[in-house]
């Protein structure tokens, strides 16, 4: 699971970008770099991971953007349900982005539920579930939209 550090040891980088520091519990250590504005109360996150569809097998075109759907139909302790109805409370969902070399999730949320949706991206990167019913869920949502 990752989680969010103490956020008294920010990092201002500039006037206007922050970082705070994300950790595993596997070690696993990253920077989450945002850019505080007073205009609007939105906030707008993206995780971009390694990989995309450079990285499907040649007998499975679309399986990195497959992955990347499954990641967000369950997380760590969280059911599909769950993730879904917290999201939608805050006003907030999650979209799936895959590119040739990376997989991505982009978040608009409420600034005043930053910390929260956070903590539920940082469980869909770092747990996913990969529940076999929510894969067979998704390949049949797939094939009814070809």
């Amino acid at each position: 699971m990752i989680e969010l550090l103490d956020t008294s040891h920010r990092e201002p980088l500039s006037s206007e970008v922050e970082a705070i520091p994300l950790e595993s519990s596997n070690s696993f250590k990253a920077p989450l770099y945002f850019e505080r504005s007073t205009d609007t109360p939105l906030a707008s996150i993206s995780v971009m991971l390694q990989g995309g569809a450079a990285t499907d097998p040649s007998d499975g075109a679309g399986c990195a953007y497959h992955l990347g759907e499954l990641a967000i139909r369950g997380a760590a302790n969280l059911v599909r349900a769950q993730i879904d109805n917290e999201l939608d409370r805050m006003g907030s969902g999650i979209s799936v982005v895959t590119a040739r070399d990376y997989l991505g999730y982009s978040v608009i949320c409420l600034s005043r539920h930053l910390s929260r949706v956070v903590e539920l991206l940082a469980s869909i990167v770092g747990s996913p579930r990969f529940d076999l019913n929510e894969h067979q869920k998704l390949i049949r949502e797939t094939r009814s939209d070809l």
